[in-house]
């Protein structure tokens, strides 16, 4: 298999349309370091799953996730039927995903949580924690 490999990087040479992949042990601590480089997570599969592009029922994608503390200031549905939460994190507005049961705590201290920070200082993927049983 070895012998394969290297024959394999001999005749496609690293470009900028190929790249050589490298594969390690799946731990906490890497996908940590993967995240601080700012990536969105890491995909966990087997070492011998050959890579097939798109969605594989067999990958498990560990998406990256963060937490920050805001003020709930308002909620709202869209057209499709989607709630969204305003909130005020830092003296910053943030807008999050959130649940129609959300409005009851507006005015009142939330959790969200999201993916990663944009470079404008947004949040991605933002949306309100989970809400107490019985809100």
């Amino acid at each position: 298999m070895a012998r394969a490999h290297a024959a394999l990087r001999d005749a496609l040479p690293v470009s900028d349309r190929v790249r050589l992949i490298t594969n390690q042990p799946a731990s906490v601590e890497a996908n940590a370091a993967l995240v601080a480089l700012g990536f969105e997570g890491t995909v966990l599969k087997r070492p011998r799953s050959a890579y097939r592009p798109g969605r594989q029922s067999a990958w498990v994608k560990h998406k990256a996730r963060g937490g920050a503390q805001g003020v709930l200031l308002s909620v709202h549905q869209d057209r499709d039927g989607q709630w969204h939460a305003i909130c005020n994190v830092e003296g910053r507005r943030v807008r999050a995903l959130a649940g129609a049961r959300s409005s009851t705590l507006i005015g009142r201290p939330v959790s969200i949580v999201y993916s990663r920070v944009d470079a404008d200082g947004g949040l991605r993927e933002a949306r309100l924690a989970s809400l107490p049983v019985g809100s």
